[in-house]
């Protein structure tokens, strides 16, 4: 499991980047106009925080404080909880990252969760000047500050489904040096995506990720059969399906 989610992988590169290149300040006033003033929530009537019964019964199935007592405060190992974190890791097709370079700008592209944090570092290299090419850039997030490993994944390294990176040089690189301009900062292929407006790209623009609804084993096998409830085994699920129907208690009927 571990393997499928978080080990980088050598086939899975997309076929399109969607690769863009953005001067936020541009793009601030233009974005202001075409959206619109979110509407406030409206607040849920009181009853929605009642407990009803099939909250009640979930909590029973799922060992909340009811039950035998067998299994409500079982304690767990690290392995075990690692591996239902990644059990309920969601899975995305692919990861929006975005990486603040030198003068204001940003770059936009499409990788797949499975992919080398050191392809997010290529693909910013070569959109960058032969100067800053050759100053040593790395990535890194903040807060807290962290440089990015380049040979993980972008799931291990915590960048799935989107994330915003920040580019160092080692040494530093003064202000004046980094350049201030596109053309100071930004390698003549990058210099063309910037200056390219939106709908003229090759590649569209990917829409932020969202996980995907992958098929339960169950329903993978053809069966159709909706799994058991938490908590409970296919054998009192098969019980449960063929007996009698529950009686409402006398108590309950008043």
């Amino acid at each position: 499991l571990k393997r499928q989610k978080l080990e980088v992988r050598a086939d899975v590169a997309p076929a399109s980047r969607a690769l863009r290149i953005v001067n936020p300040a541009e793009e601030a006033a233009a974005a202001a106009l075409r959206s619109a003033a979110p509407t406030p929530e409206e607040e849920p009537a009181d009853d929605f925080y009642e407990v009803t019964a099939d909250d009640l019964r979930a909590l029973a199935l799922g060992g909340g404080g009811g039950g035998d007592g067998g299994g409500g405060g079982q304690l767990k190992t690290r392995a075990m909880r690692e591996l239902e974190a990644l059990q309920s890791m969601p899975t995305y097709g692919h990861a929006l990252v975005r990486v603040r370079l030198p003068g204001g700008l940003v770059l936009q592209a499409a990788f797949h969760p499975q992919e080398a944090v050191g392809a997010v570092l290529a693909e910013v290299r070569g959109c960058l000047s032969p100067t800053l090419q050759s100053a040593q850039p790395y990535l890194f997030v903040t807060p807290p500050r962290r440089v990015l490993d380049v040979s993980l994944s972008l799931a291990a390294a915590g960048l799935v489904p989107a994330a915003t990176l920040l580019l160092g040089f080692d040494p530093p690189v003064s202000a004046g040096a980094a350049g201030s301009t596109p053309s100071e900062v930004l390698s003549a292929r990058a210099l063309a995506l910037l200056a390219a407006p939106p709908d003229a790209v090759a590649a569209p623009q990917p829409s932020f990720p969202s996980a995907l609804n992958l098929p339960s084993r169950s329903a993978a096998g053809g069966g159709g059969a909706l799994a058991p409830p938490l908590g409970s085994t296919s054998g009192e699920a098969a019980a449960a399906g063929k007996g009698k129907e529950r009686k409402v208690p006398k108590w309950l009927q008043r």
